[in-house]
């Protein structure tokens, strides 16, 4: 532990670690740094804007089984306007980790030496895949920027400069693995980590740590109309619009100032300030944008901003009355091979995401509060892609004046316009138009109902080939000779039978018919109503052999099905012709209950139709979702 006295002050300053580089001064904020002979001061930073953070200076936590202490944070601006803290972690192992903080995301970093060369800033742009071995794999460049030192506090393990500027590129590999370039110095460096939780760093947050901001923020009134404006998430606006006279006001170290007042447009169909669960996660409604793309004409759209203390940022999307539920995406987890072009399909999860339009989006009005310095007229490239019911879109913004280079995915599911109404409380949302990009197709249920049908006919059907039961209600044997020598023609009359209602008949005939032929006639009458039912049957059975060799033709035997008669008491009636010359025996059965493959084709004829009618449906609704893309 080193004592020193500050060089502005005279305040004492106490280096804790042997490895600390500076240490800011509590008492005049200046930024002392220690040489081989003396202390040294460089420069006072400014005052530490409060972002509400979960973390402060000697917070323990613990990271891959190692403990750390945060000793220092820098407070870092965005050249875009935004605002990120970073924390310095002394690892009990004599590491220094460097714990970022932006829009409530964290990210655990540590300066890693490599060997391979790394890439200048001007050779890489946002949506390179550049190759970092000593990283642990291939990285995509999310953002490239320029950052600007604001405030600082503690101990830090670098030398740290007052106002400094410098260049950096944020890059996302798989899972969570993230990496920067920091091109402070005159060789780049790279820090390398991954994304990370405070659960997965045993920090909870300590709310008696908390200013109670709700009280604070109502009691701010716009600068323009004194209205009061109650700020849902006032650590982390960047800019604000008064609901009551449209003035867009720019947020600073908890001050409101104004810039100018805005276009008044409809406003929102879910009001600023409601509240709910969505995906498992309590959102309150904080944000209003409305954006339009040029064609023929504009086309506009609405974005909703939801916030959670935990869960961040995530965005509802509301155009032609459709709805998605938009959360963000992880540059390394998209495979865009064409980054800056379009008319290429990306890869998600394992899914091709087709492209369905690109253009240049602008914001044409805002209400509320957002985390960046949003303008009206402000622009971005956006791109769509989908896999129905996802849509991922990807966007692209560029802001020469702030030399920074950023581009995002983001993640959209299709909900139903009656749960956004269910959700949020609201009613009277107007119904859908035409077909979304990512509106499933809503008939999918059918065919899954199709596909049971025919598995229980299935089913059904062999369960009656095996078990139905069959009555055998008449059999009779006949020898087919003649009554008059030279006729081949006779009449039989059955004994009355017996038949139950609702089930089919089932009339088989077995001959020993050999080159012949025999054929019934047959009536089956109700022997109480006299009604009657005919049906034919010829029996034909040849066979011989030629140059080709054996052949036959027909069967000896004969079956054929009747639908189920009334119940009663019946008489079969035989008319029987058969080949001259011939006496043929003759057998006729008469089943009750015998199954017919028939009835089942017919069954399954019938579901057929079920998916050639979706088959069409559906090339019709694929048809008119491409109608409005850029590239159907």
């Amino acid at each position: 532990m080193t004592r020193a006295n500050c060089p502005s002050c005279g305040a004492e300053v106490v280096f804790a670690l042997g490895s600390s580089a500076v240490v800011v001064c509590s008492s005049c904020r200046s930024v002392v740094a220690r040489t081989d002979r003396a202390v040294e001061d460089l420069g006072k930073v400014a005052a530490l804007v409060d972002t509400d953070s979960a973390l402060h200076v000697g917070q323990q936590g613990r990271y891959k089984g190692k403990s750390f202490r945060l000793t220092g944070r820098a407070q870092i601006r965005h050249a875009a306007g935004g605002l990120w803290d970073e924390w310095y972690a002394a690892f009990d192992d004599g590491r220094w980790g460097w714990l970022a903080e932006a829009r409530g995301i964290y990210y655990m970093t540590f300066e890693t030496g490599t060997k391979e060369p790394l890439p200048d800033f001007t050779q890489i742009d946002v949506g390179s895949r550049v190759a970092l071995p000593s990283a642990g794999g291939v990285f995509v460049v999310g953002e490239l920027g320029e950052a600007t030192l604001l405030g600082a506090e503690g101990e830090i393990p670098w030398r740290l400069t007052p106002n400094e500027t410098y260049e950096y590129a944020d890059l996302s590999g798989a899972g969570d693995r993230f990496v920067t370039l920091d091109y402070s110095g005159d060789a780049p460096l790279l820090f390398a980590g991954e994304e990370v939780s405070l659960a997965s760093l045993g920090i909870k947050f300590d709310d008696s740590r908390r200013r109670e901001k709700t009280v604070l923020a109502a009691s701010l009134p716009c600068p323009n109309c004194a209205g009061p404006l109650e700020l849902k998430a006032p650590d982390k606006a960047e800019r604000v619009v008064c609901p009551y006279c449209d003035s867009m006001l720019d947020v600073e170290n908890g001050n409101l100032k104004f810039l100018r007042t805005i276009k008044h447009m409809a406003g929102p169909r879910i009001p600023l300030g409601s509240k709910g669960t969505v995906q498992g996660i309590e959102f309150v409604v904080i944000g209003f944008m409305v954006r339009s793309v040029k064609y023929d004409k504009k086309y506009f759209w609405e974005e909703y901003l939801l916030y959670n203390r935990n869960a961040g940022f995530r965005w509802l999307v509301r155009g032609d009355h459709h709805w998605n539920f938009v959360g963000p995406l992880k540059n390394g987890e998209i495979d865009d091979a064409q980054p800056l072009m379009k008319g290429s399909a990306i890869r998600w999860n394992g899914k091709s995401f087709r492209p369905y339009s690109d253009g240049i989006a602008t914001v044409e009005y805002v209400l509320g509060e957002f985390y960046w310095k949003v303008e009206v007229g402000e622009k971005v490239r956006t791109a769509d892609y989908v896999n129905p019911p996802v849509v991922i879109s990807k966007e692209i913004s560029v802001q020469e004046h702030a030399n920074t280079r950023e581009i995002t995915y983001s993640h959209g599911v299709y909900v139903e316009p009656r749960k956004i109404e269910e959700t949020f409380g609201v009613t009277d949302l107007e119904r859908p138009i035409g077909i979304a990009a990512n509106q499933p197709y809503p008939h999918t249920g059918i065919l899954k109902t199709w596909g049971l049908s025919v598995a229980a006919l299935v089913v059904v059907g062999i369960l009656l080939a095996a078990f139905a039961p069959r009555k055998t209600v008449l059999a009779n044997k006949f020898d087919l000779q003649p009554e008059v020598p030279g006729q081949n023609a006779r009449t039989f009359v059955s004994q009355p039978f017996h038949l139950d209602g609702g089930r089919n008949l089932a009339i088989a005939a077995q001959t020993t018919v050999m080159n012949s032929w025999v054929f019934v006639d047959g009536v089956l009458y109700d022997t109480k109503s006299g009604a009657r039912w005919e049906f034919a049957m010829p029996v034909e059975y040849y066979f011989g052999s030629d140059s080709d060799g054996s052949w036959s033709e027909g069967s000896q035997n004969k079956s054929m099905y009747l639908s189920s008669l009334p119940a009663g008491d019946y008489t079969l009636t035989l008319d029987v012709q058969w080949q001259e010359g011939t006496s043929p025996a003759f057998e006729l059965r008469v089943r009750q209950g015998v199954p017919h493959i028939l009835h089942f084709v017919l069954a399954l004829v019938a579901l057929s139709i079920i998916p050639i009618f979706v088959f069409f449906h559906r090339l019709n609704f694929e048809q008119k979702r491409w109608e409005d893309s850029d590239f159907s």
